[in-house]
């Protein structure tokens, strides 16, 4: 080989190297942001879930307030 392949070959691995480390970050970052929206998601929805219970035991309790 000559010095010229050797140096190509070389910047080539690194620019691989560099090319999928950043793509890798990419992925993790983005697979990380899906996950903390579907948590947040549940969480909202679990909170709308105990909203709406509460919210019909105090409809009850008003209508047998009212029904005396």
């Amino acid at each position: 080989m000559t010095a010229n392949n050797k140096k190509a070959r070389t910047y080539f691995l690194d620019f691989l190297i560099i090319f999928l480390g950043i793509s890798t970050s990419f992925f993790l970052e983005n697979k990380r942001e899906q996950h903390y929206q579907k948590d947040l998601k549940e969480q909202s929805l679990s909170r709308m879930i105990k909203n709406i219970q509460t919210d019909q035991k105090d409809y009850d309790l008003n209508i047998k307030a009212h029904q005396m």
